[in-house]
């Protein structure tokens, strides 16, 4: 009686590992081999913002809505109550007035229209002022935070008078404070109140543009960490600019590209074209769009083709990060309505509300979490070889459909039943960016 009660086990476990690895053939077979984009949605009251970390993603709706999904072991972020892996957006509580997030390895941060900031994370090495936040939780009082950028584990914020303000980790100077002290609570860097733009991802550099287009960056930017921002050009025609394990990559006005490669100190202009449009971090290699809408890559080197991978699958199948040759030619060319490259995966929101993914996909990776329950599976999986794979990485080797906006969503945008008229929006011409009109 216990050896066939054995064997049924066996049999329906066999069945059911099956059925799963018919599932996912079919789901494989189903999606197109490119990026397809269907009617555009409506612009909402918010520019859509994806930020893609290498275990965790985050997506401001065009509602203004806050949705999360990945490993959430380093984050403990709110939504469900308690950390669950996900591979799926889930929505982040019930606000409709989120306008931008960011985020660090272990600390995300957000701003919501009525100028407040709110984090949540860890308080790993002074990441986060709070120990740890299971939810987005409000920082401070104040109501005059515009932009929000993050680090590896530092955190930079700017206000609408000008002021530049950061804390977390600072072993290398990237707070900006003239120490390499960490810094639980915001301080003011300097006391210059012209700064028009701050960025960072995912490393230990900072760079930020002030309101007379010039160019400034600290930390750890080349053989020396700058404690303090430092101006790293005379020009005043700097439009844009990302920064990342890679270095420093910046945009003209003109539409020339200029890079700065460690160790290098200066910037130097990559090629002669002038029609580079817009920049993208993916932390240690940089996408590059131009103005005729095609889609270049600049750090990594494929020597078999130029398919749309991820860091992650660029060294694994045979690239590697090389920042001396010109920029290479990707072979997919979209109109992003969000666009997140990341460490191990690639996030893009097309206008017609569809989220794609390849590379390492959001949630399956090794993570912390899944880490765990793998090593608690392994009795299980030893006996079983085949229910392993439910612990391996899920990796899409071209763009995964991966979701759409919801019909909440859709509804808030004017293309749902029962959805307002959608009046109180409208764009600024160029950008596809959205402002509420006066009451």
């Amino acid at each position: 009686m216990h050896v066939a009660k054995g064997k049924w086990l066996r049999l329906c476990t066999e069945i059911a590992v099956l059925a799963l690895l018919v599932a996912v053939l079919a789901e494989y077979l189903r999606q197109p081999a490119g990026i397809e984009v269907g009617k555009a949605l409506p612009p909402g009251k918010v520019r859509p913002q994806l930020v893609n970390t290498w275990s965790m993603a985050w997506l401001v709706a065009p509602d203004g809505s806050l949705w999360g999904w990945g490993d959430p072991s380093y984050f403990l972020w709110g939504s469900p109550a308690k950390p669950a892996i996900t591979t799926l957006p889930q929505r982040i509580g019930s606000d409709t007035n989120w306008m931008s997030v960011a985020a660090s390895i272990n600390t995300a941060l957000g701003l919501k229209d009525d100028g407040s900031l709110w984090t949540w994370g860890w308080n790993f090495q002074s990441g986060l002022a709070q120990r740890r936040n299971p939810a987005p939780t409000r920082f401070g009082t104040e109501t005059n935070w515009v932009q929000v950028a993050a680090g590896a584990f530092h955190c930079l914020a700017l206000k609408n008078d000008g002021s530049l303000w950061a804390w977390g980790q600072n072993g290398m100077g990237q707070l900006g404070d003239g120490t390499t002290n960490n810094r639980i609570n915001p301080v003011l860097i300097g006391t210059n109140s012209d700064w028009g733009k701050i960025l960072a991802n995912q490393y230990f550099t900072s760079v930020a543009l002030k309101t007379n287009n010039t160019i400034w960056a600290w930390g750890q930017l080349d053989v020396t960490n700058r404690l303090t921002p430092t101006q790293i050009s005379a020009d005043t025609n700097w439009l844009n600019a990302v920064a990342g394990a890679a270095g420093v990559l910046a945009l003209k006005s003109d539409g020339t590209l200029w890079g700065q490669v460690p160790p290098k100190e200066a910037l130097e202009q990559i090629g002669h074209e002038k029609d580079w449009k817009e920049i993208y971090s993916a932390v240690n290699f940089f996408f590059i769009r131009k103005q005729d809408g095609s889609w270049w890559k600049w750090g990594v080197i494929h020597p078999r083709d130029s398919r749309p991978r991820s860091l992650f699958l660029s060294l694994t199948d045979g690239g590697s990060l090389d920042y001396s040759h010109p920029p290479e030619r990707c072979p997919f060319d979209f109109d992003p309505w969000a666009f997140a490259p990341g460490g191990v995966s690639d996030l893009v929101l097309t206008k017609d509300g569809a989220l794609w993914e390849w590379g390492v996909r959001v949630g399956s990776g090794p993570g912390p979490a899944r880490t765990k329950m793998g090593t608690l599976m392994a009795p299980v999986t030893r006996r079983f070889p085949d229910l392993g794979q439910l612990f391996e990485p899920t990796v899409d080797q071209q763009p995964y459909r991966l979701w759409e906006l919801p019909p909440e969503v859709r509804r808030s945008l004017g293309t749902g039943p029962g959805s307002p008229t959608n009046s109180s929006t409208t764009s600024h011409p160029g950008d596809g960016s959205q402002v509420r009109r006066p009451d």
